[in-house]
């Protein structure tokens, strides 16, 4: 009995040490990984040799930072700019030098590796990720140029203010914003190279508001199906039948819209000398942005600009870089508009809806304006919207200014003397005109015209 007691005594000890002795082989074999905290923070250990191990749950989502969004964008500008001067010098300055090495890139082969496109003015930046608790801020972008989607890396040194970049496949990009590919573990510091600095630029909500109004007007231009799909869905619906339509509304639109960008990124070193630059800042002082206004919300910011004639661009955005747009404020009636509207007199209501009515005429929106005719005068004067295009494309102004003189109420309907004046002519010309409005349920109403 004795014996048999003695052997379960052993046997328990035997099974203690053998717990003890695998305890402490997990415990050396933790020490080596990296320890993922409960708030998912990553913490970096060193292993057996001492190389950085990063976990392949790292974190990955939208630049939420406007200042890091705009520099990130320049850096890769600035690289399109250089390959466009065709200097190899500056362009591997830029490049990550591990992305060199595996490409083999010299001076003399540089242009047949990198890609190379026809405009590289065209270049946007469409969306950008950036990586969270890395040694060096890595951001992961999708761009568009030459109407294509082109993908990058880019490493920023926040304390050296130091970058470096390379160009990625689709395949490559995808995979990491989805999060089905780890860091790879590239923590190599970046040398400074003279060219590859960059700063941080001070931004106002001025500056923000005029960069939206740039990038979506040369997104018009330049890559007019991807500025199709960038409108707010409900306004397009209601604006536009389909993407031919839209097409239609920026050729209407073209020398407008050229002009707005021209004076917005027109730049003194990029003409023969100052009296050049001074002469075209001058003949295009009336485009642009002439006004801005910034609304806040719980999950976005609205930024509105308003042109020298009139033309509204709202963007709603969602984080940097994302955001829809609608083009005026008479094809949807926007909360806001009702709010001041529906808190007017009637004789105010008629002049918020000139004002519309114009809007729509110098955005050359005649279909907008055709469908507000009186019926009767409709059939009597312009039986088809054609017919009053043309009418009114020799009758009015390019781009009109307006100045309401009176409004009279006659029971029923509105009679308000208006001038018109022609915005692109430095001569005084002007004329009268009369509109004829009635009002009619909501913000409905219908009006007739005539023209002095």
């Amino acid at each position: 009995m004795k014996i048999q007691k003695r052997k379960i005594i052993y046997l328990l000890i035997f099974l203690i040490i053998c717990i003890i002795v695998l305890l402490v082989q997990l415990v050396k074999i933790s020490s080596n990984k990296t320890v993922i905290q409960d708030d998912n923070e990553i913490l970096e250990k060193k292993d057996e040799v001492g190389a950085d191990i990063i976990e392949n749950t790292h974190s990955i989502a939208r630049t939420s930072n406007i200042k890091s969004f705009y520099t990130v964008n320049e850096c890769i500008r600035s690289y399109f700019m250089m390959i466009k001067a065709n200097d190899s010098e500056v362009i591997q300055t830029y490049l990550n030098e591990e992305y060199i090495e595996k490409e083999k890139i010299t001076n003399s082969n540089i242009f047949n590796i990198i890609d190379k496109y026809k405009n590289y003015d065209t270049y946007r930046t469409v969306e950008m990720y950036q990586i969270s608790k890395s040694q060096l801020e890595i951001y992961y972008v999708r761009g568009r140029i030459d109407k294509q989607n082109v993908y990058f890396k880019v490493r920023l040194d926040t304390d050296k203010k130091d970058f470096d970049l390379e160009q990625l496949t689709e395949e490559v990009y995808t995979q990491m914003i989805d999060g089905k590919e780890g860091i790879e573990n590239n923590q190599n510091p970046i040398n400074n190279k003279i060219y590859n600095s960059f700063v941080y630029k001070e931004l106002t909500d001025e500056l923000i508001a005029k960069a939206y109004f740039t990038d979506y007007i040369k997104a018009m231009i330049t890559d007019t199906e991807e500025a199709y799909k960038m409108l707010d869905k409900q306004y397009s619906a209601r604006k536009f039948t389909s993407f031919d339509d839209f097409d239609a509304y920026v050729k209407n639109n073209n020398e407008r819209l050229n002009n707005s960008y021209k004076i917005e990124t027109s730049q003194e070193d990029s003409y023969k000398n100052f009296e050049e630059y001074y002469n075209v800042i001058q003949k295009l002082r009336d485009f642009g942005v002439k006004s801005y206004a910034v609304e806040y919300e719980e999950n976005s910011t609205r930024y509105i600009c308003v042109d020298g004639y009139n033309n509204y661009f709202m963007f709603n955005i969602t984080s940097p870089g994302v955001y829809t747009v609608m083009l005026d404020t008479y094809t949807l009636d926007t909360e806001e508009f009702l709010k001041k509207y529906n808190s007017s007199d009637n004789k105010t209501k008629v002049g918020i809806n000139i004002e519309r009515v114009i809007q729509a005429l110098n955005s050359r929106d005649y279909k907008y304006i055709y469908s507000r005719l009186d019926e009767t005068f409709k059939n009597n004067n312009f039986k088809t919207q054609k017919l009053f295009e043309d009418t009114v494309k020799k009758q009015f102004y390019n781009y009109n200014i307006i100045s309401v003189d009176d409004i009279k109420d006659e029971t029923g309907y509105y009679i308000a003397n208006i001038t018109l004046k022609d915005n692109n002519s430095d001569k005084c010309n002007s004329k009268k005109l009369t509109i004829i409005m009635q009002l009619k349920e909501e913000t409905e109403f219908i009006m007739s015209f005539s023209l002095n």
